[in-house]
């Protein structure tokens, strides 16, 4: 069985958490005196996660984490030159080449180890982590968690079959996406094609592509994506109201105090 590779999306600018981004970018941004980025690897290291399986796509202020990947190790940082008009999904193409099984990790989360662990455990060909009580953290984050909230409906044997659109009610919502996933075998393989395909026909509607948008298309191109349920442990770091308010958050408390 192949080791998988770890992909970090970590190239945007974070306008959201400013003044803390002015001088770095958004990984960079300490949560409970580290900076999120460093949260990452130190999870990963925790679950068996070596640094020469880690790619990190790194854009705004890119040199700022130099110092830190060093210090873990990591060496396979990539440029994404044009972070300032792209997104996720044009950053994640960069960093493909020569993989069979893949991990990707958003860069403004911070999770317990046991969620990583939960996906480098599973056994599906696409999965995709999705909290149960993702209620308790966007209630927590925001006055109104249905406003901010995205949809993901499942079918007859659990698989998802509509993710990231806007949901007009909370029953439309049986999770919520955290920004943790992983491809293996002939979806990869498939992944990789449909991006190729992407940026010779659609370049400007990739350049602005969530990770949901791709997930979806690959649903309607009838893959089977299935979700890794888990029940808290992580928080999303987004805006400087986040950082004020989950702070203490106390669904999140493993090696995190």
């Amino acid at each position: 069985m192949s080791t998988p590779t770890v992909v970090i999306l970590a190239a945007g600018e974070g306008t959201r958490l400013r003044p803390y981004t002015q001088d770095r970018p958004k990984c960079m941004v300490e949560f409970r005196q580290k900076p999120m980025l460093e949260w990452t690897l130190s999870g990963m290291w925790e679950c068996g996660v070596l640094p020469q399986d880690v790619r990190v796509v790194g854009g705004y202020q890119i040199e700022k984490m130099q110092d830190l990947l060093t210090s873990h190790g990591v060496t396979q940082l990539i440029e994404n030159r044009e972070y300032s008009r792209t997104n996720m999904v044009y950053s994640l193409g960069l960093a493909l080449d020569g993989l069979e099984d893949l991990i990707i990790c958003y860069s403004d989360i911070v999770w317990e180890p046991a969620i990583f662990k939960a996906l480098l455990d599973s056994e599906h060909e696409i999965s995709v982590v999705i909290d149960t009580l993702w209620h308790e953290l966007w209630s927590a984050r925001m006055d109104n968690p249905l406003a901010d909230a995205e949809t993901l409906k499942l079918g007859s044997r659990g698989e998802i079959v509509e993710i990231g659109k806007k949901p007009k009610e909370m029953s439309e919502i049986s999770g919520q996406y955290i920004g943790l996933l992983r491809f293996r075998g002939h979806s990869l393989r498939l992944l990789q094609e449909l991006l190729f395909c992407l940026n010779r026909d659609q370049g400007l509607i990739l350049n602005k592509m969530f990770l949901t948008d791709l997930l979806q298309r690959l649903i309607d191109l009838g893959l089977r994506i299935d979700p890794v349920f888990i029940n808290g442990g992580w928080v999303e770091i987004d805006s400087v109201e986040d950082l004020n308010r989950l702070k203490n958050y106390p669904g999140l408390s493993r090696g995190l105090v």
